[in-house]
């Protein structure tokens, strides 16, 4: 992972080298895997672009992989990056969630489309939050989707 996040912080530095200072870049990333999102959180902190928002792309059809794990995510975290700018760094850090996972469920159940709230799409939700907030990313597929069923169980109580 160390090896692949080297490279992730030279592709995103080259991004910020060729990105206007108000310019924008979009990335679309894939991953279920904890250390594989935070090098990609880390690369884009390296490469001092900041995240701006995140989404998730909603595709038709899904990667071989993704169709065949059963702990793969779905959806992949759409980001929207800018460059940094010196005095954004700590007004970024004022608007931090305290509850990444909350924040996510709350905002998924006040959304009108039942397919807000999949566990695939609300974990590539949850990614997206963690990254845009500076918050490392604490769990894989395999336990959010556990963390997701659990919570359905006690609401349907």
């Amino acid at each position: 992972v160390a090896d692949y996040e080297a490279l992730l912080e030279q592709v995103f530095q080259e991004v910020a080298r060729v990105t206007k200072p108000d310019g924008l870049a979009t990335v679309v990333f894939h991953s279920s895997k904890i250390a594989v999102w935070n090098a990609v959180a880390n690369a884009f902190r390296s490469a001092e672009l900041d995240v701006l928002d995140a989404s998730v792309l909603d595709k038709t059809q899904v990667s071989f992989k993704q169709a065949v794990s059963p702990s793969s995510a779905r959806g992949d975290a759409l980001f929207l990056l800018a460059p940094t700018l010196a005095n954004d760094v700590e007004a970024a850090a004022e608007d931090e969630p305290s509850n990444v996972i909350d924040f996510v469920f709350a905002r998924a159940h006040a959304h009108e489309h039942r397919d807000e709230r999949r566990p695939d799409r609300l974990y590539s939700r949850y990614v997206g939050q963690c990254v845009t907030s500076g918050v490392p990313v604490s769990m894989e597929t395999g336990e959010f989707y556990r963390l997701v069923a659990d919570r359905q169980e006690r609401a349907a109580l």
